[in-house]
């Protein structure tokens, strides 16, 4: 029970300490060396950094599928494709930014009951939990983003984009 407990607060100071970075500008460019495993890097050398990026939130915009620009020059999309995809992408940008703004209020809560003296694991549970459930919904968000998108591919563009994530995986 003991260890149990220790795991929850582990989690929850991660949950703190993954709300307190969400205000690092993800357009800043990554340490030198990052990700190459030397100690310090942020890559699996360890390092006081790594959790940073372990941890580290981003905009919801750095997550939406369907870069047109990309998507363009890869698979070759038409120009009446391009204006439907910018369409769906403006909905779910919507989307996201109203899930990621309704947890800010969540994230800061965690934090206070986190650095408070008397913490309330029972409270700790519920924010996570509610947390975990925005986190799902914007994951949700995602795939239904990325389904409306491929409904809007020709046959072969689906075959090539399945190409590209294939090689990527590899």
């Amino acid at each position: 029970m003991k260890k149990m407990k220790v795991i929850v607060l582990l989690i929850a100071i991660a949950a703190v300490f993954a709300s307190s970075c969400s205000d690092v500008s993800p357009s800043l460019p990554p340490p030198p060396g990052i990700g190459s495993g030397a100690p310090g890097d942020g890559g699996h050398g360890g390092g006081p950094e790594r959790g940073m990026r372990l941890f580290k939130k981003h905009p919801p915009e750095l997550f939406l599928f369907g870069d047109v620009k990309r998507l363009q020059k890869k698979i070759g999309l038409r120009d009446e494709q391009i204006v439907r995809i910018s369409a769906i992408n403006a909905k779910y940008r919507l989307i996201h930014s109203t899930l990621w703004e309704s947890a800010a209020p969540l994230r800061s809560q965690l934090r206070d009951e986190i650095l408070s003296e008397n913490i309330d694991r029972e409270r700790v549970r519920g924010l996570l939990e509610r947390l975990s459930a925005n986190d799902i919904e914007r994951q949700l968000a995602i795939v239904d983003q990325r389904i409306e998108i491929e409904k809007e591919l020709t046959i072969e563009q689906k075959q090539q984009l399945k190409k590209i994530k294939q090689m990527r995986r590899h």
